[in-house]
């Protein structure tokens, strides 16, 4: 299962979505990026975030163990592979 999450790290939202997360992929959007700045995966599957929500943010340099920089176009390829896609915002 693959959960695509967009609130801030500090928002109740993203905390909701992300216990509901626990053992899947995720791919974080928009202000989500920010959790890139933690050392610690907060989830057991792979961890994905988007490049230009990354740039536009100003992170270089993310820290998050195991992330992998996607794109759009990539981010499309993943929730066509997943047997199932959750949004969360």
């Amino acid at each position: 299962m693959l959960f695509i999450i967009s609130s801030s790290p500090d928002t109740q939202e993203f905390k909701t979505a992300l216990s509901l997360a626990k053992d899947s992929d995720l791919c974080l959007i928009h202000d989500a990026v920010y959790l890139t700045m933690e050392e610690r995966s907060p989830v057991t599957g792979k961890v994905y975030a988007i490049k230009d929500d990354l740039s536009i943010r100003g992170i270089t340099t993310p820290k998050i163990d195991g992330l992998k920089i996607i794109d759009h176009s990539e981010l499309v390829d993943l929730m066509a592979q997943a047997e199932k896609v959750v949004g969360s915002f």
